[in-house]
């Protein structure tokens, strides 16, 4: 059995059996009406007309969107800025998710690899520097906290691991809070 979406991962390479089942998606349940809205527009091969079909099974609205605009004014320090903005975001994610462990649950996906090789350390300052976040926080790749294994609720790793990675390195992997950053430019 495959359980899968197309755009849930890079497919184009793969054959699969030509026996195989198609089933069609006909209720999401773990997730909020703008987050079925939202995902429909990403769904290869799918049409506008699935998006009354396919119900929220809580009925949720959900919570909105956030977002956090600002403007680069010294381009060779863009990092720095992204860094500081970034920070205030995750800030604004504890307070509102208040008592919520992050650990593997929490997404900032970047549009490069050299983009998050340039973000991370800085990233990472703002966290280890700051008095309420020291020690708490870990930023890591996709793959590594892929691996992170919970058994019985508790986690190897004794900071709670914060995936930072590129969009095409998180293709097809679930988080329940995913953080956009500069992917608008």
């Amino acid at each position: 059995m495959m359980l899968s979406d197309m755009s849930q991962g890079l497919h184009s390479s793969m054959s699969f059996p030509d026996n195989m089942i198609e089933v069609p998606l006909n209720e999401v349940v773990r997730s909020s009406k703008r987050v079925v809205s939202a995902a429909m527009r990403f769904q290869i091969h799918q049409q506008e007309t699935l998006l009354t079909r396919v119900p929220c099974h809580n009925g949720s609205e959900g919570p909105p969107l956030r977002s956090f605009v600002f403007d680069i004014t010294d381009g060779s320090k863009q990092y720095e800025q992204y860094a500081k903005q970034t920070f205030k975001a995750l800030r604004s994610v504890v307070a509102s998710f208040s008592g919520l462990n992050l650990h593997t649950r929490l997404a900032i996906i970047v549009p490069t690899l050299e983009f998050r090789n340039q973000l991370s350390p800085l990233l990472q300052g703002f966290l280890d520097e700051s008095a309420e976040y020291a020690g708490q926080f870990q930023l890591a790749d996709a793959a590594s906290v892929g691996r992170e294994c919970i058994v019985g609720g508790r986690c190897a790793s004794s900071r709670q691991l914060i995936t930072l990675d590129a969009i095409d390195q998180v293709d097809g992997m679930e988080y329940l809070i995913v953080m956009c950053v500069g992917l608008d430019s």
